[in-house]
């Protein structure tokens, strides 16, 4: 339980978008694949994990965001060793839904968390 906790950042960073009602919004699935015996014992399962739109990592709809991860790595601390520094605004892909901030949330303090989180995890 507490391991899934800690992943929580990574997940959203990858995983979550701003949309048009949320801003912090799960755009990913997972499927799973149960088995059990001619019991009913559980004796397996399978996970598969997916993009729920794929589209979304370079478009957005207007006031939407792409995923998150993008936005973080450009306001991070590591921006400039990515070689992604400069305003989110320069890029496209960033500023294809016109929105490329959230009140009252730092993508660099997040960036930061994920960084943290990937550590832990």
């Amino acid at each position: 339980g507490n391991k899934l906790m800690q992943a929580s950042p990574i997940l959203e960073g990858f995983g979550n978008a701003k949309t048009a009602r949320n801003d912090n919004s799960s755009r990913f699935g997972k499927f799973m694949k149960v088995q059990f015996t001619s019991e009913g014992l559980l004796v397996g399962a399978h996970t598969t994990k997916y993009l729920l739109e794929k589209s979304r990592i370079i478009t957005a709809s207007k006031d939407e965001r792409c995923y998150h991860s993008f936005y973080l790595l450009t306001a991070g601390k590591d921006k400039d060793r990515f070689k992604v520094g400069g305003a989110q605004t320069s890029y496209k892909s960033l500023n294809v839904g016109g929105c490329v901030s959230i009140p009252g949330v730092s993508d660099s303090d997040d960036y930061a968390e994920c960084l943290a989180a990937m550590d832990t995890c």
